[in-house]
């Protein structure tokens, strides 16, 4: 099992004197101006979350949109902080972004173009031209930013997923010898659905710049190959997943992404957890009933009205379970000021609501909704619950199936996954679930709670090992020795 220490001594020794730059939408740390004062807050989402350990451990400078309202305060005079700030270990240098381009690029071409289209999702699409004048505009911004860190000595550049696809092709034009690497962290597409997005050849190329392109799955990366095939000039290998454009060669490749394992174990068992899990129960009348948990984003790809369906028919079809089993229900707002994203919302609080009036009966609920939870409240609660339920539509990874495995340090928890989770690729001993069938996913919602002790703890066993096995530096390794072998070594 690698460690952070494993990451910097590998980085040091076969990235020779150069820093890790790496380049995401999202800041790891953001301060904001509150009305109980000023307060910094960790974003919500598994990409922060996941790659702040590596950064901890690696160091460097991490390049993202400053977002919070007070995030000027805290920056010096070149855009910089250290971080974090209990610990400084690594730079955050901040992009102040205007918040009409904001609009256009992130609310707009970012999450009502390529995110509806990455999980399949036309019909939620929003073609704007002005999107993506905005989208090539932070890009650009990103592009002038990320250039200074590399003119001020050897680098390796990280970009992170979709905001960012048009980045490295900018910084290539300025910077032909850098080095350059990408992890596309949504699905990729087939070519038949790409070919509705009218900028896909400027995305294509974009991405093509980088020296390595990394996805979660073999099927993302063979998409990705596929439309290089198909919509440029380019020439593709597919047995080595090279592709060669404009006389470079990017190399394509799946390595499914993980978290900092015994960090939320750590979480999950400490006294604090303990403390936690006692007072959930007692304020919400838990003692001896059986837990559910799932913890999503209101997302119209996490499959939350499908879910609610889902645990309907089970208590329609298994009336003596009425009583006896809570799903709690951990779901961040996202995105409201987008009219999909507030209607799902309205939706679903309206079906919480009809469910806990059919069935509740004063003293239990079936469905306990609750906002975002921090990882002190997250890790106690994976840590309670008996099942997980994750029902995506389409997911990329999730990291919440990893999150709850690494919690469950009783070894009695069972994990409900979708199918159309990339982590469904590599955990066998989930129970396998297709949100779009209702009864089928009833169903499953029944063997779980049916399953035996025996069965709950080998399989919970085996999935803790492979987690152990595969965590956050073990993938950070598996990126980095990819890259030494298509780049070689910094001189």
């Amino acid at each position: 099992m690698s460690n952070a220490g494993d990451v910097a001594e590998y980085f040091r020794q076969n990235f020779l004197g150069a820093r890790l730059i790496l380049v995401s939408n999202r800041e790891p740390y953001i301060h904001l101006h509150t009305k109980s004062g000023e307060k910094i807050r960790e974003p919500i989402g598994g990409l922060t979350k996941a790659l702040d350990p590596v950064m901890q451990a690696v160091g460097g400078t991490w390049v993202a949109w400053g977002s919070g309202n007070a995030d000027r305060k805290y920056s010096d005079e070149n855009d910089r902080e250290p971080v974090p700030p209990f610990a400084p270990c690594y730079t955050l240098r901040r992009v102040w972004l205007e918040r009409s381009v904001v609009r256009g690029y992130y609310y707009g071409f970012s999450n009502q173009v390529l995110w509806p289209l990455f999980h399949n999702m036309l019909e939620k699409v929003r073609l704007r031209r002005w999107y993506w004048t905005s989208y090539e505009r932070v890009n650009r911004e990103f592009a002038r930013t990320v250039g200074e860190e590399v003119n001020a000595g050897p680098s390796v550049v990280w970009f992170q997923d979709y905001h960012l696809a048009t980045c490295p092709r900018t910084i290539r034009q300025n910077n032909p010898d850098a080095i350059l690497t990408q992890f596309w962290h949504i699905p990729w597409v087939a070519p038949e659905v790409l070919q509705a997005l009218p900028q896909a050849r400027d995305l294509l190329e974009g991405l093509l710049a980088n020296d390595l392109l990394a996805f979660h799955t073999p099927q993302f990366s063979n998409h990705f190959l596929e439309a290089c095939d198909r919509m440029i000039n380019c020439r593709v290998d597919f047995d080595k997943g090279e592709v060669l454009h404009e006389d470079r060669i990017c190399h394509v490749c799946s390595v499914p992404i993980s978290i900092d394992v015994e960090d939320m174990e750590n979480y999950a068992a400490s006294e604090r957890s303990n403390r936690f899990i006692k007072r959930f129960i007692e304020k919400f009348k838990l003692q001896d009933k059986i837990v559910a948990v799932s913890v999503d984003r209101i997302d119209y790809t996490k499959g939350l009205l499908e879910k609610l369906d889902a645990l309907d028919l089970f208590f329609q079809n298994n009336p003596v379970w009425r009583g006896r089993l809570s799903l709690v229900m951990v779901s961040a707002s996202s995105r409201d000021n987008i009219r999909a994203y507030s209607e799902l919302k309205r939706a679903l609080m309206r079906k919480i609501e009809q469910l806990n009036e059919r069935y509740g009966d004063g003293d239990w609920e079936p469905v306990i909704f609750t906002g975002a939870l921090d990882k002190w409240s997250l890790a106690p609660l994976y840590r309670l619950s008996n099942l997980a339920i994750i029902s995506s539509l389409k997911d990329g990874m999730n990291l919440v199936a990893k999150e709850y495995i690494a919690s469950q340090v009783e070894e009695n928890g069972v994990l409900l996954l979708s199918e159309f989770a990339g982590a469904a690729e590599d955990m066998g001993d989930s129970l396998p679930v297709n949100p779009y069938d209702t009864e089928g996913f009833a169903d499953k919602i029944l063997e779980a709670v049916r399953m035996t002790e025996a069965e709950r703890k080998e399989r919970m066993q085996r999935l803790r090992r492979r987690l152990r096995e595969h965590n956050i530096y073990h993938w950070m390794m598996k990126v980095l020795r990819k890259l030494r072998a298509v780049t070689g070594p910094t001189t």
